[in-house]
């Protein structure tokens, strides 16, 4: 279910995104914290899954927070080369 809101969310944001020009200031600063929610709430799923399996709550923790670092940094430098284009 997070992964379907955090797909959806971000699907939404690049369709708005191509559909309207530019803004000059941010027009929507509830987007800053949909992307940050959406993942917390994919990660908070994905963890209780892991817990039912039988995994420890701090093998979870790490494995998401490592997982969440390096996609957001990888995303970020994605964004930055598309912005070039």
């Amino acid at each position: 279910m997070g992964a379907v809101a955090l797909g959806a969310y971000g699907l939404y944001l690049v369709i708005s995104a191509l559909r309207n020009p530019e803004p000059e200031e941010l027009d929507h600063p509830w987007a800053l914290f949909g992307i940050p929610f959406t993942l917390s709430l994919d990660n908070l799923f994905a963890g209780a899954s892991l817990g039912l399996l039988g995994l420890a709550p701090w093998f979870s923790a790490a494995i998401f927070g490592a997982m969440t670092a390096v996609l957001s940094l990888v995303g970020l430098q994605l964004g930055r080369a598309a912005a070039h284009l």
